[in-house]
């Protein structure tokens, strides 16, 4: 059946021959695209710490044939994380916030019924998935969903990949900080260039990429009233790029923010992970995951939102300049190009993005949304 499946919705790009050049990021997305297997494509490269290359490929609609540009806005999905995580770290070092004092002191968060777990949680905890919060309690794209949010573990002792979590940072920091989440994402990105990047809405007029299952559009992009700290960004690729060079140089951190942002502070269990690691092992950092390779490692994020997919990566050695990609695509299927897209700037990448990225998974939910 599923060997069926594999078939019916194509084949993402497979590693070159031994001996053999492996191809490009520019060649995989265009190879990708001339398949079918993803409507569009936009990324950007960062090579000796600077943007490098970007591209846009396919269509921003494939019911119209209108083709995307770099102009074209996508859904950032959990891209967004990485930005908030650097939101929290900046109103850290403005003593604002500390990454150890309990949340619960400033975020009431009454779907939270074990208050006496709720008052042991920290930003460090929400900042690196170990506060015990599942992805989701109820619909995600409720703002005012009610059901109870429940502990998996003690705060601290272990991984769980946590939405919800993200939520309550971003209350904490406007309630710490007086602000908006809008006017602390705004002051970040004016500094950086990136005039086509908002955490909530997109301006009238602007191009708009339409999600895809399979052949046939989804939905338009989704266009909150208020952000969500997990997953409402809209932007383009040039423009994330400029923020993966900003935080690969260091994001404007102090040194003791930077090395908290930098170590990992919880280790994902191999038992999540999917196929061989061999010696690589996943952990956390504050917004984002780290990928150890021994040698040296790669800071990741991707983003699910059903027909939106996206990816980032970077590896900063210290005292070398950053390598890094991101990526958008506007199809449900986008995520399992990662390994071949990513491979050229950033080498193997396989026991993280076999993590997140599910072959039979993928194929199942074009299927049904076709």
């Amino acid at each position: 059946m599923l060997a069926a499946l594999g078939l019916a919705c194509g084949s993402a790009a497979t590693p070159a021959p031994v001996g053999e050049r492996a191809p490009s990021t520019h060649e995989v997305a265009r190879e990708a695209v001339a398949a079918g297997r993803i409507p569009g494509i936009s990324y950007a490269l960062l090579r000796n710490g600077r943007i490098d290359e970007t591209a846009t490929l396919g269509f921003e609609d494939l019911e119209t044939r209108v083709a995307a540009t770099e102009a074209t806005l996508y859904e950032a999905a959990s891209l967004t994380k990485p930005v908030v995580a650097l939101i929290a770290l900046r109103l850290v070092d403005a003593g604002v916030i500390t990454l150890d004092e309990p949340v619960a002191d400033s975020v009431p968060a009454p779907r939270v019924r074990d208050r006496e777990r709720y008052g042991r949680v920290t930003a460090r905890h929400l900042l690196s998935h170990s506060a015990g919060f599942p992805n989701w309690s109820g619909d995600s794209r409720d703002p005012d969903r009610t059901r109870v949010l429940k502990f998996a573990f003690e705060p601290g002792e272990d991984f769980l990949y946590s939405g919800e979590g993200y939520g309550l940072l971003g209350e904490l920091l406007e309630r710490a900080s007086g602000r908006s989440l809008v006017a602390l994402s705004d002051e970040l990105f004016a500094p950086l260039g990136m005039r086509s990047s908002s955490l909530v809405g997109t301006p009238s007029g602007a191009a708009v990429a339409r999600g895809h299952f399979g052949r046939s559009p989804d939905r338009s992009a989704w266009q909150g009233e208020r952000p969500v700290p997990a997953y409402s960004m809209m932007t383009t690729a040039a423009d994330y790029g400029r923020f993966l060079g900003h935080v690969a140089a260091g994001g404007g951190l102090s040194p003791a923010s930077l090395a908290e942002a930098r170590r990992v502070h919880v280790a994902v269990q191999p038992s999540l992970l999917r196929g061989p690691h061999g010696p690589h092992r996943i952990g956390w950092s504050l917004g984002w995951g780290v990928l150890d390779r021994g040698e040296d490692q790669v800071f990741f994020q991707w983003g699910d939102n059903g027909a939106f997919r996206a990816f980032a990566a970077f590896r900063a050695p210290q005292g070398e300049p950053a390598n890094g990609i991101v990526f958008f695509v506007d199809g449900s299927r986008g995520l399992l190009e990662t390994t071949a897209l990513a491979a050229p700037v950033l080498g193997d990448l396989s026991t993280a993005t076999r993590w997140f990225s599910s072959r039979p998974l993928a194929v199942l939910r074009t299927l049904l949304r076709r």
